[in-house]
């Protein structure tokens, strides 16, 4: 179970200069939103399988995402290895 002060490991993934471009080319600001919510969509349905381990992690079974305005967070529901790996794939 997740709480409050569980440990976690987050990746912040942010376009830069989205303001400057939505005032310049909101067409083509659409476009990068929707890549990047395409992204996130198809990695959260991922599952990564470690030879070494033998193991196969379900990527929405262990990692959280939520995503507001230009900016999308990951996290882990924990600290493991897989987890760890898993945030990197």
């Amino acid at each position: 179970m997740v709480t409050a002060d569980s440990h976690r490991i987050v990746a912040h993934i942010d376009i830069l200069g989205m303001s400057a471009l939505i005032k310049k080319d909101p067409s083509s600001a659409w476009k990068k939103l929707s890549a990047l919510t395409r992204a996130r969509n198809d990695a959260m349905n991922l599952a990564c399988e470690f030879v070494d381990t033998n193991e196969i992690f379900i990527v929405p079974e262990g990692i959280m995402t939520v995503m507001f305005s230009d900016t999308l967070l990951a996290f882990t529901k924990g600290t493991s290895r897989l987890l760890m790996f898993s945030m990197r794939h």
